[in-house]
């Protein structure tokens, strides 16, 4: 169904083309995030006094 009317419109082709190109920042995004969470819980555990 999405497949046949990406075919019909190019206007919702280019929409799920940044669809993919947002899908794919947020999750880059968010593991940036979990990395970082994940560095100040090591932190906090580390070293108590410092977070």
């Amino acid at each position: 169904m999405l497949g046949y009317l990406a075919n019909m419109s190019p206007a919702w082709r280019a929409f799920c083309e940044f669809g993919t190109f947002l899908q794919d920042v947020i999750v880059l995004y968010w593991t940036h995030i979990s990395i970082l969470y994940t560095l100040a819980c090591a932190l906090q555990a580390t070293c108590p006094g410092l977070v």
